[in-house]
C-alpha cells in the first residue's frame, strides 16, 4: 500500500512538471490596443522594464506581446508589473505559432507620423523666470578698477519648431533687471540700475541612440546691458554685443516621462561696443561660454547655468577736449544662477 502510494505521488508530480514545462514555452503577456504614434513609448517603457517586446500590427493598431515565460508564476509576477506601469489592457495568452518579429518602432510606417520620444525636441511655446548671481569685474593694467555685482532676475519667452523628424530651431528672448552694487578698489559702494535683453535663434540636429540624445547647435545671438552711472560719476554705459553660439546638448531618458538635459557652448563674439555720453567704443576680442543642467519634462524644465565672458580694452578713443585718451577697460562677467519653465506643447 505505501509503495503504491508512493508511486502515484510520483506520476502525479511527473505529470504536473509536464504540464507545466509543456505549457510554459508557449506563455506570453499581451498588450492590446496600441496605437502607432504610442508604440515607439510603449515598447521603450517595456525595453526599460527588462522585457523583449514583439508586435502585430492590425491598420494602425498593434498588439504588443512580452515573452515567453517559462512558468506560470513569472508570467503572473510580470503581469502585474506591466498592468502597474504600462497598461491595464495586458493578460497572459498561450500563443503557439511563430510570435512576430522584434519591433524596432516600424520605421517605415513612422516616418509620416511625429516621433513621440521624450529626447526629442517637440513643437512647443515657453515662458520662464529666471534668478543668478552677477559679477563683472574691471581691469586696467592687470589689476582691479573696480566691479558690478549683486543679484538679477528676470523673465524669458522661448519656443521650438520641429523641421523634420531631426532638426530643429529654438529662438528665445530674456530679459533681466536688478539694482546692483557698484564697488571700487578704495572701496566705495554706490547702487546701480541696471537691465538685460538678450534674444538668440540656434539650430540643431538630434542623434538617438536607445536611452540618450547628443544635439549639437549653431546660432546667432544678440546681447544688450543698460547701466546707469548717474549717481555714481553721471554717466550711463550702453553694451553691445552679437555672438555666434556653437555647442551640444546631450539628453538622457528618465523613464518615458522625464529625462536630464546638460549644454555645453562656446560664444565666438562677432562684434561688441560699449556706449556713453561722448563716445562709443569698440570691443572685439571676446568671447564666453555657457553650461546649463536641466531636470526637464514635456511641460517643465527646472535648470542650473553659468555664463562666462570675457572682454579685452576695447579700442582707444583720443578725446581732443579733455587732451586724454581714453578706452574701456579689460572686464570679465559671470553668472550663476536659476531657471524655471513651463511650456505648451
Amino acid at each position: 500500500m505505501i509503495i503504491l502510494l508512493k508511486n502515484i505521488l510520483y506520476l502525479f508530480a511527473l505529470l504536473l512538471i509536464t504540464s507545466t514545462s509543456l505549457g510554459a514555452k508557449d506563455l506570453y503577456i499581451q498588450v492590446t490596443s496600441i496605437h502607432k504614434s504610442n508604440l515607439f513609448n510603449t515598447v521603450y517603457d517595456l525595453n526599460e522594464l527588462g522585457y523583449k517586446a514583439y508586435t502585430d500590427k492590425k491598420n494602425d493598431w498593434y498588439k504588443v506581446y512580452v515573452g515567453p515565460f517559462n512558468s506560470t508564476k513569472k508570467a503572473e509576477q510580470s503581469l502585474k508589473l506591466i498592468q502597474k506601469n504600462i497598461s491595464k489592457n495586458a493578460y497572459i495568452i498561450n500563443k503557439s505559432g511563430d510570435i512576430p518579429k522584434l519591433n524596432e518602432t516600424k520605421k517605415s510606417d513612422d516616418k509620416k507620423s511625429k516621433p513621440n520620444n521624450i529626447l526629442k525636441s517637440v513643437d512647443n511655446f515657453g515662458i520662464g523666470l529666471e534668478s543668478y548671481y552677477y559679477n563683472n569685474k574691471f581691469e586696467k593694467d592687470g589689476a582691479y578698477s573696480f566691479s558690478l555685482e549683486g543679484y538679477k532676475h528676470g523673465i524669458s519667452l522661448m519656443g521650438t519648431k520641429t523641421l523634420g523628424n531631426f532638426i530643429y530651431l529654438l529662438g528665445d528672448i530674456h530679459y533681466t533687471f536688478a539694482d546692483i552694487t557698484f564697488k571700487d578698489a578704495s572701496g566705495y559702494e554706490k547702487s546701480v540700475p541696471e537691465t538685460m535683453y538678450e534674444t538668440r535663434a540656434v539650430l540643431g540636429a538630434e542623434f538617438i541612440k536607445v536611452n540618450h540624445l547628443l544635439s549639437p547647435f549653431i546660432g546667432i545671438g544678440y546681447r544688450t546691458l543698460f547701466n546707469d552711472f548717474k549717481n555714481v560719476d553721471g554717466s550711463t554705459h550702453e553694451s553691445k554685443y552679437i555672438y555666434v553660439p556653437v555647442g551640444i546638448t546631450h539628453r538622457y531618458a528618465l523613464g518615458s516621462k522625464a529625462r536630464l538635459s546638460t549644454s555645453l557652448e562656446y560664444d565666438y563674439f562677432i562684434s561688441g561696443e560699449v556706449k556713453n555720453a561722448t563716445a562709443t567704443y569698440k570691443q572685439n576680442d571676446t568671447y564666453g561660454f555657457r553650461v546649463k543642467s536641466a531636470y526637464e519634462k514635456r511641460d517643465l524644465y527646472i535648470g542650473l547655468f553659468l555664463v562666462y565672458m570675457d572682454a579685452a580694452k576695447s579700442d582707444s578713443i583720443y578725446n581732443a577736449s579733455s587732451g586724454y585718451t581714453n578706452w574701456i577697460k579689460k572686464n570679465s562677467t559671470l553668472e550663476l544662477g536659476f531657471e524655471i519653465k513651463y511650456f505648451w506643447n
